[in-house]
């Protein structure tokens, strides 16, 4: 038992160690990777999310109302233009928070990942919400928006 107690620890250490690398968001270079988890307790990583399209990934609290406003104007952007982007929103309210009866409640059927420890957040610099950041299909950051402007949303689908 002592030995699989060991091996649990280093591998527990190993990913500690991983998810805390020193990573920052700048516009022009790689995003950095995720340190999120589905609804459902599944790691998602960034590879996971930036497909074919640019990603528009947001940042977002259960009590930000710019950020619900913001979730239902891409859903209503989103169905207007299907070939343009897609997307990732970030709860930051940790793991104790019910983000999927939110969005239920709320109407917000964007795909939704969770920021447990922080760590996402922290590496892109999060200070408020909402905060948005676009990311080219090659993985590289476009652009950082703070705050829910919904001129900047309409530009980045007409464009």
């Amino acid at each position: 038992m002592r030995t699989y107690s060991r091996l649990l620890f280093s591998a527990l250490f190993a990913l500690l160690i991983t998810a805390c690398d020193e990573q920052h968001a700048t516009v022009g270079q790689n995003a950095p990777e995720l340190a999120t988890f589905s609804l459902h307790g599944e790691t998602v990583k960034l590879a996971d999310a930036v497909k074919q399209k640019p990603l528009f990934m947001t940042f977002w609290s259960e009590t930000c109302g710019g950020c619900i406003a913001e979730m239902l104007e891409l859903q209503r952007l989103q169905q207007l233009y299907p070939d343009k982007l897609d997307f990732l929103a970030i709860n930051i309210d940790g793991k104790e928070a019910d983000t999927a009866a939110v969005a239920k409640q709320r109407g917000i059927t964007l795909p939704i990942v969770k920021d447990q420890l922080g760590i996402t957040a922290e590496r892109y610099q999060v200070i408020g919400t909402p905060t948005s950041f676009l990311i080219s299909q090659d993985g590289v950051l476009q652009q950082k928006m703070e705050g829910f402007d919904h001129e900047n949303l309409l530009a980045l689908f007409q464009e």
